[in-house]
């Protein structure tokens, strides 16, 4: 999904001569230990923490196994072919800096796309280019707000709540919202001000957002994971873990029984909110409140294609202060077809999360014939929507702090037990890499560390 540096840093194009070579990354920071691993591990989840993980075991010679409840693998990197004449993403979009092992994965298969740069903002109704809005006051509040938020140490409180402290305009309140609690999956009233300081200030993989440029990202996974995809168990839903003896007992929802020295849990955080999987013994009381204590939404992408264009050329995004906080030209750099994609978090996900399909697209469209008058609705062809929220085993978008929570949080939860369960996934990254893909693969590295610094 989109996230991460709002209106600081363009999608940048760089063909593939002039790519730097593979970067320090934070997954390898520190090596993984010089020894084998013989043992069995059971892998639970398929996403890219999970794909991570069991490649990484394999390498040191573990029997590895992984069971994925749904019936494919990739988590929330989730392509579609048929929607467009190039490839729609409909979670995972951008990969976010250079300095990572994802950055790396995608350089190697081939160049990036060059993204518009020209963002447009509605203000008083009115659509504006964002580079002509300087010279209004309260615009200008809004996005140094946006920018100052990162250097947030009051008291803990929700973003909207700094927002109105600050007796900053109502007019832009929904500009900054795209900004600060869209970006980071939720909406300003739910987004920590101070954990999400938190959490930027130990971002380290560096500015920029890139897109690839042909192909998708789950393309990606299938070349840098083809032997471990051939692993997986699919449609094997793990409802208990068995742990604290030589053995950890596994069942999945079918009465399937698998046993293994090591089990790495890499389920999305809502999953273990709604304790999915009965821990035996229960998990510790620390865990469980930091798992209550990091917030994981609704969350919805819908992309929208077109007879042809009526959005400007070379544009980013646009903010709306209608029912989508943010469009972004879905296919600029990359392919012919006419695409605009709406990216929903939050309140205003949960609210169209009750409305079928077909609500949901004449919402979108509705709102951008608002914007582009006599335009959008005529030249509308169809749309694919994309509700996380309703995603089995996902059911949601990605974590966020939530106010009263913080980082430590996310320590506590990727803290392994027994020395037999080890946590893994986006949620469980604590330096400032949570909510994407490449957070989630360097919480692989992690935990296959952890397992193997044990043996």
């Amino acid at each position: 999904m989109k996230r991460r540096e709002f209106l600081r840093n363009q999608l940048v194009y760089l063909p593939v001569a002039s790519m730097i070579p593979a970067w320090l990354s934070s997954c390898d920071k520190d090596r993984l230990p010089d020894k084998q691993y013989t043992g069995r591990v059971v892998i639970i989840g398929a996403g890219a923490s999970g794909l991570y993980a069991a490649k990484l075991l394999r390498q040191h010679g573990a029997d590895v196994q992984i069971l994925e409840a749904s019936n494919r693998a990739g988590g929330r990197v989730f392509p579609d072919s048929s929607f467009a004449n190039i490839p729609v993403e409909r979670g995972a979009e951008e990969v976010h800096g250079k300095r990572s092992v994802w950055y790396d994965m995608v350089s190697a298969s081939g160049g990036f796309a060059k993204a518009g740069n020209d963002d447009y903002a509605e203000l008083d109704g009115v659509l504006h280019e964002v580079s002509t809005l300087n010279r209004d006051s309260d615009f200008e509040a809004a996005r140094n707000f946006i920018n100052q938020a990162v250097h947030y140490r009051g008291n803990d409180v929700s973003v909207a709540a700094h927002y109105r402290q600050n007796n900053l305009s109502s007019r832009t309140a929904h500009f900054v919202n795209a900004g600060l609690g869209n970006e980071y999956g939720t909406d300003n009233e739910q987004l920590s001000i101070l954990g999400m300081a938190e959490e930027d200030q130990l971002w380290s993989s560096g500015n920029g957002n890139y897109i690839r440029k042909n192909g998708s990202l789950y393309d990606v996974l299938l070349r840098e994971f083809s032997e471990e995809i051939a692993l997986i168990r699919y449609q094997s839903e793990v409802v208990s873990v068995a742990f604290g003896g030589n053995v950890i007992s596994i069942l999945d929802g079918k009465s399937n029984e698998f046993q293994a020295e090591k089990v790495i849990i890499c389920v999305p955080l809502t999953q273990l909110k709604k304790a999915a999987i009965a821990f035996k013994p229960s998990l510790p009381e620390s865990k469980i409140d930091a798992i209550n204590n990091i917030g994981m939404g609704p969350g919805i992408k819908v992309h929208l294609k077109f007879s042809s264009r009526f959005w400007a050329e070379n544009t980013g995004s646009i903010y709306s202060a209608g029912v989508v906080p943010e469009y972004w030209d879905g296919h600029a750099g990359r392919g012919t077809d006419d695409v605009l994609t709406a990216f929903i978090m939050g309140d205003s996900a949960a609210q169209l999360s009750s409305k079928t399909d077909s609500e949901i697209l004449k919402s979108c469209v509705d709102d951008l014939e608002r914007l582009y008058p006599g335009q959008a609705a005529s030249r509308f062809e169809r749309g694919l929507v994309t509700n996380w929220t309703q995603m089995p085993y996902i059911e949601g978008a990605y974590s966020f702090p939530v106010v009263g929570g913080g980082i430590q949080n996310r320590k506590v939860l990727s803290e392994p037990l027994n020395n037999q369960l080890f946590f893994a996934g986006e949620a469980t990254h604590f330096e400032g890499h949570s909510g994407t893909v490449h957070g989630a693969l360097e919480t692989a590295f992690r935990a296959v560390k952890e397992l193997l610094d044990g043996v």
